[in-house]
This record gives structure tokens, sequence and C-alpha cells, in this order.
């Protein structure tokens, strides 16, 4: 089970550059980023590292625009709970793309 408002926002970041080699690069960025707030426990830890451009120059304005949608989903869901789902839309955009740039269909 994952939050498909959460894998989108990762899908956009990657895709919003036509260039197939900076698709590449901000996947891996990903990734990497991923690898870092897998390690976090609490909510509060994983949007520090989200809202922190630095960390991940863009993607933080691409989650702002579309994180209104997904909170207004999973207002009642448990703190825990909305971290798990988020990391698990992250875990599924992840997969996606790899299996996408393997068939070199990204759209």
């Amino acid at each position: 089970m994952y939050c498909n408002d959460h894998r989108d926002v990762v899908v956009k970041f990657v895709k919003s550059t036509t260039d197939i080699d900076e698709r590449k690069r901000r996947l891996e960025t990903f990734k990497r980023f991923y690898d870092t707030v897998k390690l976090c426990r609490t909510l509060s830890c994983l949007e520090s590292w989200i809202y922190d451009d630095e960390t991940m120059p863009g993607f933080s304005q691409r989650y702002a625009l579309d994180h209104e949608a997904a909170e207004q989903l999973t207002h009642i869901l448990r703190d825990d709970d909305k971290r798990k789902l988020i990391m698990c839309g992250f875990k599924n955009a992840i997969e996606s793309l790899e299996i996408g740039f393997k068939g070199e269909v990204i759209k």
C-alpha cells in the first residue's frame, strides 16, 4: 500500500525535464535521498529532509505543490501511518521509473 500523490510527485520531479540523462541523474539523486530518509522514524524527521531544498534542489517546491492534495486525504491518519505511506509512495516511484529506464520508455 502506498500513496499515489507521493509516488506521483517523485515521477513528476524526475520527468520535469526532457533530457534523458538529466532524468537519470534526478532518479539517482532521489534514490540517495530515499536511502537517507528511510532512516527517519518520525514524520517530522522525514518532512525536515523533504523541505530542505539544499538536500535535493527543486524537489521541495514540486512536493509542496502536490502535498496539499495528499494531506487532505490523510488528515485522519496517525503520523507514523502517514510516514509509511509517503515512504512506500517514494519506493514505488523509484521502482516504476527504473522499469521505465530499462525499457527506455520514459515519457
